[in-house]
């Protein structure tokens, strides 16, 4: 039902994005997992409804760097991981971790929900990992509500000043 609401609004791609967590799966089980959930999906008439593309939201762990399987969580072919980070004051090392996977060939990290946490986080951080490249993504919500919208659009004019987002509408 929600694919055929997507359609009726023109919405031609849908990526999917189960969470995994590593303390709760393993990555193999959860990409059989998925892959069955998209097979399960392919037998249903999906002529007229939007394209379906295979990711996944990777909650951070420590040991995130050393995941074979992280670029089996990318979304569909592109280069670019889903990655939710921890609901406090992030350290050095996830900050590292985070830039290690930036850094790797065919990999382009997109923080998630990044209104949710960017309250504990200084600016100086965020600005850091944008400047290295790493993209924020924000659920629309978060440029409306009054405890979050003004960090959000903060967020959104310095990357638009690095040239690296699209300017919000007038």
């Amino acid at each position: 039902e929600m694919l055929r609401i997507s359609a009726e609004q023109n919405v031609h791609t849908v990526v999917l994005t189960p969470h995994f967590y590593a303390t709760h799966d393993h990555p193999e089980r959860f990409i059989k997992r998925r892959a069955r959930s998209l097979e399960l999906l392919s037998q249903c008439d999906l002529s007229a409804l939007p394209a379906l593309v295979p990711a996944a939201e990777v909650t951070y762990f420590e040991g995130i760097t050393e995941m074979d399987e992280l670029s089996l969580m990318r979304v569909g072919n592109t280069s670019s991981v889903l990655i939710e980070m921890p609901f406090r004051q992030w350290t050095t090392r996830m900050v590292d971790d985070i830039l290690d996977i930036q850094s790797r060939p065919h990999f382009s990290v997109i923080i998630a929900h990044v209104e949710r946490y960017a309250s504990f986080q200084s600016n100086d951080v965020l600005m850091h990992l944008i400047a290295n490249g790493v993209k924020m993504q924000a659920n629309a919500e978060s440029f409306c509500t009054l405890l979050t919208k003004r960090k959000t659009f903060q967020l959104l004019k310095n990357g638009n000043d690095r040239g690296d987002c699209t300017a919000p509408y007038k």
